[in-house]
């Protein structure tokens, strides 16, 4: 078999099953449980707008991420287009930023699914951190089973899990609506209204509100495995992005009407949790539980897959050993890459399930995530702006090739300035400094073994 076709991917995902990655990986329940405590804490019955405040960048970016998917389809995704747009270095130093956030991004979704496991798996037991750690690798080998045996395979079951999480938040969503205010003032204009804390606490709670969008860009790292158009893979990228946010935009505005800014305040560790008590516990409270559990697994598998594809695409670089580029002959999936991403996965989890505050180190490597990702997304929207007004006048797209990526990736700037130096604590400031050190050292050191000018691409026409 030629070194061509062991490194060439299956092409088998439509832009259904690019949505559905899209919109799993964002993991809506798991979001909303995660930081709307923390959004409404800040932003107040402003919370609905924050959101829609944190979105309008990231879509601009997502515009940027179809425009080079579109022009430029690799698996590498952010690491490759800054390589073409910026030089090596640049690329180079953004794969580890892509490294550092999408394994901070893949234990902080096998954290929450090993806590909700193990709610109920043992319902009167203790959640001991090994237990959850326990949990979250089994979690992890199911994950790297179904993404070894196919993307296809993957996308159908993250269908299923989508479908149940999507059903039981509207159903949760109408039973709020239905039920007076109890303790929460009307809002003013629904979802748009600005809350008692102003401009201040409605950016806070945008910089917060990001973490939610986090995982629409799969479609595109997906780009080499799409069937149809050039343009499906950033079309369901925007797609997943677009219908997920105004799904977590709707819940919000609904839950708001059952529970009180000071009771979400107060129950910033699992938001739904305090919903589903304000609806009457019961039957509400083992759904919001298993709803949760499946946003989270789903999220697991999808941020594994992500990292898989942009760590193969650095090994058919040559960037990372060149074993990371096989592809599997029946399943046409980079099944070293997958167990390469799996295995330090199921390792942290167990070295954290000695640690003495499990939630301590879910906050810690969900901050990590969203700065570290936030990072990628800026580098790619000025990486889309640069080529495309290297181009000729003919060529250039200035509002969606130019004009939004570069507003987007600047917007997203002022929010992860505000948020690493602001919000974070003196720990995951030191670990931000360190990441992007490490991420400097090697795009200097990393040109000793790495020849290449340009990244690695299948060339449109062995394409299908």
């Amino acid at each position: 078999m030629s070194e061509a076709k062991i490194r060439q991917l299956f092409r088998t995902l439509s832009l259904a099953d690019l949505s559905i990655l899209a919109s799993s990986s964002m993991a809506p329940a798991y979001s909303l449980a995660a930081v709307m405590g923390l959004v409404v804490a800040a932003a107040g019955t402003g919370a609905p707008l924050a959101l829609i405040v944190s979105t309008i960048p990231i879509a601009f970016i997502a515009i940027g991420f179809m425009r080079l998917a579109t022009e430029k389809p690799s698996a590498g995704g952010a690491y490759t287009w800054a390589r073409i747009a910026f030089g090596n270095r640049v690329g180079w130093f953004t794969a580890v930023l892509i490294i550092i956030g999408y394994y901070f991004g893949t234990v902080a979704t096998a954290f929450p699914a090993g806590v909700y496991t193990i709610s109920i798996a043992m319902p009167h037991a203790t959640a001991t951190p090994l237990a959850i750690a326990i949990a979250g690798i089994c979690w992890t080998a199911f994950s790297a089973y179904f993404l070894i045996i196919g993307a296809r395979p993957t996308a159908r079951l993250s269908a299923v899990f989508l479908a149940a999480e999507v059903g039981a938040l509207v159903l949760i969503s109408v039973l709020a609506l239905i039920r007076p205010f109890s303790g929460t003032p009307a809002l003013g204009n629904p979802g748009i209204s600005m809350g008692a804390t102003g401009l201040v606490g409605l950016i806070v709670g945008a910089v917060l509100s990001i973490w939610v969008s986090a995982g629409w860009e799969i479609s595109t790292y997906s780009s080499e495995e799409s069937t149809g158009a050039p343009t499906t893979p950033g079309a369901g990228a925007l797609v997943g992005l677009l219908g997920t946010m105004a799904l977590v935009w709707f819940c919000m505005l609904a839950f708001l009407h059952v529970g009180s800014v000071g009771g979400f305040t107060s129950h910033q560790d699992d938001a739904l949790a305090y919903v589903a008590q304000r609806l009457g516990g019961g039957w509400i409270s083992l759904l919001m539980v298993a709803n949760v559990l499946v946003s989270s697994a789903a999220a697991l598998w999808t941020t594994m897959q992500l990292l898989s594809r942009a760590v193969f695409a650095m090994g058919r670089d040559k960037l990372l050993p060149a074993s990371l580029a096989l592809v599997h002959p029946k399943f046409g999936t980079p099944w070293v890459a997958i167990l390469v991403v799996s295995i330090p996965v199921a390792l942290i989890l167990l070295v954290s399930g000695f640690a003495s505050s499990a939630q301590h180190t879910l906050a810690t490597v969900v901050s990590g995530s969203s700065i570290f990702l936030g990072s990628t997304f800026i580098i790619t929207g000025l990486a889309c702006a640069w080529l495309h007004f290297r181009q000729g006048a003919g060529q250039r797209h200035i509002l969606s090739g130019i004009a939004l990526p570069t507003v987007g990736a600047l917007w997203t700037l002022a929010f992860l300035i505000f948020d690493v130096w602001k919000q974070q604590e003196t720990f995951v400031q030191g670990l931000t400094l360190a990441g992007i050190a490490c991420a400097l050292i090697f795009s200097f050191s990393a040109g000793r073994w790495v020849r290449l000018k340009q990244p690695m691409m299948v060339p449109r026409e062995e394409e299908g």
